[in-house]
């Protein structure tokens, strides 16, 4: 999968993924919007297969989005069927119509509330202006809601992989 063995865990996302989820950003400006993020998790590393969109009960303002649409919850079960179990929610998105794709508070905390619900490792996207987006790890064990943000390491035709800027990837053989 990598052409670089990683110090620690790691985050594939697909290109097309991720153009999807920018023109939905471009489509619902100026607004915010967002959904969850799907995938697998394979030891340390998550691969995000999927992403849902904002649905008809979802609200969006410029500052905040809020996934109340029961679309989300159903897409992720849907994934989980059809995957046997080993596909499953691993984050979420949101877009900012402006600004940097840096979190609020209020992103932090809801990544960390996320992680602490998978008992697990959360991703969190965000969208904004910039061209690249803005990729952050949650642990659920983490004190503090400062979620690692991720650099891009890698890229392939294909796909995007990002890593915490404090692992050290180096080439296999």
């Amino acid at each position: 999968m990598f052409r670089r063995r990683m110090t620690g865990g790691a985050i594939l996302l697909s290109k097309c993924l991720l153009r999807r989820m920018q023109e939905e950003r471009s489509s619902h400006l100026p607004l915010e919007t967002g959904g969850f993020l799907l995938g697998l998790r394979r030891g340390l590393h998550i691969e995000i297969t999927e992403a849902t969109l904002e649905g008809p009960q979802d609200r969006s303002t410029r500052r905040s989005f809020e996934r109340r649409d029961p679309g989300h919850a159903k897409l992720a079960v849907a994934a989980w069927e059809a995957g046997d179990g080993k596909v499953g929610l691993v984050g979420d998105w949101h877009s900012h119509p402006v600004g940097s794709p840096m979190p609020s508070a209020a992103d932090r905390g809801a990544w960390l509330t996320l992680a602490q619900n998978l008992k697990s490792a959360a991703v969190g996207i965000i969208l904004a202006d910039s061209q690249a987006p803005g990729v952050f790890l949650s642990q659920p064990r983490r004190l503090v809601m400062r979620p690692f943000q991720l650099k891009l390491v890698e890229e392939t035709r294909d796909e995007l992989v990002y890593a915490r800027r404090d692992q050290a990837p180096f080439l296999v053989g």
